[in-house]
């Protein structure tokens, strides 16, 4: 008895003292596994038939089959696992008779077919001429619609691209730049130049397109070819020949006299000599496209504070030191073009105040009778008026046409210049003014032009000079030019004036009627690898 009730004391001590996370656990595993371990012997005594498969619940619904009897016994399902038994015992037993049944088969099918020969020759020996004159019609008509074989079925010429090392690019874009400013001295067009650099040789094919209408502008289609690992590839370059019109402003002399100081120009500026700017009261100039010039260095007047930031000045960027584009010796507005019919030359040998109406037409009065108004319309092609050396033309009024206004003299314009469809606006405008001077255009006096803004839009060409007469009034009037302005140099346009110059994005891929180029080209496009040409 003293045995059992230590037993008893040691169980009871074991109970009151606290269990650690440890043994918790340990504990926990054991239990669980006693419990699983006694459940799965209690369901071994209720073990469901061998050949008993529970149907899907799909099954049931879907599908009709036959209903489980839960009354059926234990001795009706073992009597119909043994009838299995016998029938696959069967089954093996006549397995092995099947290859004689497969050998009679197959003299079967060998007897059917000589019968079914035999059948069809005599069919057709009673078979007369038409009968099979039919047959053979039959036979040739088509069971099936196929698409017949197009050309470009065929294979075509697959251009594969290669990589150009970057010192072949160098050496070519060398070779482009010079192109595009010597290609009219070399006289190249449609021809072939040879050179070799580095011990290989390359070859430049020059295909010239010249401008089709008076609208259009040059382009240049070079070919460079050369060999690559035994392997003839080749590249090719695209360049157009760039107008006067496609600059925001192009001045070929600044007036150091003239700084530029409460400007704006969207788009690309061009100088041949030395710009001058002006930042004075926080008033700056600014550009928002490439500017570039023949100096090697700008002028730069200030005043007071904050000091000019380049960077915020030269948005689109400045490049000094290019190579000078020289203004045309001689312009011809009609330069030989046996396309322009003489329906669409007005030509004025007196003075004249021209007034663009909007509507497609535009009226006019000369000196010697300016009491008579005279009319005529534009037709749908390019129209070019043309003054005399010694006589004005006075512009003024909204355009509706392609239209050049020339003259040897002077051109003043004396009001706003607009177009009846402005180009942003509509996308089908069509509307183009050129206005080309071999002397100068000038701003006419307040008095003419009156106060205010003062809006031109037309791509104006000034080889003497562009000037602003009276400059001289109150501050706050902007002179708006919506093209562009191309002079030999110009007048200071403050205090009349501060002065805003946007491009005409049209102007870069047509120009208004004959409208003067320039002697250089500029690259289009141009990918930079070889293409070596093979078949599919």
């Amino acid at each position: 008895m003293r045995y059992a009730q230590d037993l008893k004391l040691q169980f009871v001590g074991i109970l009151k003292k606290p269990f650690s996370f440890r043994y918790a656990c340990a504990a926990s595993v054991v239990f669980h596994f006693l419990f699983l371990l006694a459940g799965s012997l209690i369901l071994s005594f209720f073990q469901s038939p061998p050949f008993y498969k529970p149907p899907l619940v799909f099954d049931f619904v879907f599908f009709p089959v036959d209903e489980f009897d839960n009354s059926s016994s234990r001795a009706d399902e073992r009597k119909k696992t043994d009838e299995r038994k016998e029938n696959l015992l069967q089954e093996s037993k006549t397995s092995e008779s099947r290859e004689p049944r497969r050998q009679n088969l197959a003299s079967q099918i060998e007897q059917l077919g000589e019968e079914i020969d035999a059948s069809a020759e005599s069919e057709t020996k009673a078979e007369n001429k038409a009968s099979v004159r039919e047959k053979l019609v039959g036979t040739l008509e088509p069971t099936t619609l196929l698409r017949p074989k197009l050309i470009s079925d065929r294979p075509r010429p697959v251009s594969i691209k290669i990589p150009m090392s970057r010192k072949q690019q160098k050496m070519l874009r060398k070779k482009f730049k010079k192109w595009a400013h010597d290609f009219n001295k070399m006289h190249l067009p449609d021809s072939t130049l040879v050179w070799k650099h580095k011990g290989t040789e390359y070859t430049a094919k020059f295909f010239h397109e010249a401008a089709k209408t008076s609208m259009d502008i040059d382009e240049l289609l070079i070919e460079i070819s050369t060999e690559d690992n035994g392997n003839e590839v080749t590249s090719e370059l695209r360049m157009k020949r760039l107008a006067f019109s496609s600059f925001a402003q192009f001045i070929d002399y600044w007036d150091p006299n003239v700084a530029i100081h409460d400007d704006v120009l969207e788009g690309r500026f061009h100088s041949n000599t030395k710009i001058t700017l002006l930042s004075s009261r926080g008033v700056k100039p600014k550009f928002k496209g490439k500017v570039t010039t023949a100096s090697y260095d700008i002028n730069i007047s200030q005043s007071g504070f904050p000091y000019l930031d380049r960077k915020k000045v030269f948005l689109g960027g400045l490049e000094t030191g290019v190579k000078a584009i020289r203004l045309p010796k001689k312009f011809l507005p009609l330069s030989n073009d046996s396309t322009i019919s003489e329906s669409n030359i007005h030509t004025f040998q007196e003075e004249t105040w021209i007034t663009f109406r909007g509507d497609g037409g535009y009226t006019w009065k000369i000196d010697s009778s300016q009491n008579e108004e005279h009319r005529q319309n534009f037709s749908d092609q390019p129209f070019f008026i043309i003054g005399s050396k010694k006589k004005k033309l006075h512009l003024k009024g909204v355009l509706r046409g392609k239209v050049l206004v020339y003259s040897p003299g002077k051109i003043v314009i004396d009001d706003d210049i607009t177009y009846a469809r402005h180009p942003e606006i509509s996308f089908t405008a069509e509307d183009y003014l050129g206005i080309v001077s071999d002397k100068d255009v000038e701003i006419a006096h307040p008095s003419v032009t009156g106060p205010g803004d003062l809006n031109i839009f037309a791509a104006i060409y000034a080889k003497g000079r562009f000037r602003v007469r009276h400059r001289s009034g109150k501050r706050g009037a902007t002179l708006f030019i919506y093209g562009s302005l191309t002079a030999g140099s110009l007048s200071a346009t403050e205090p009349r004036y501060a002065t805003r110059i946007r491009t005409d994005k049209r102007l870069e891929d047509q120009r208004p009627p004959n409208f003067p180029m320039t002697d250089r080209y500029e690259m289009v496009d141009w990918d930079g690898q070889w293409q070596l040409k093979a078949n599919e």
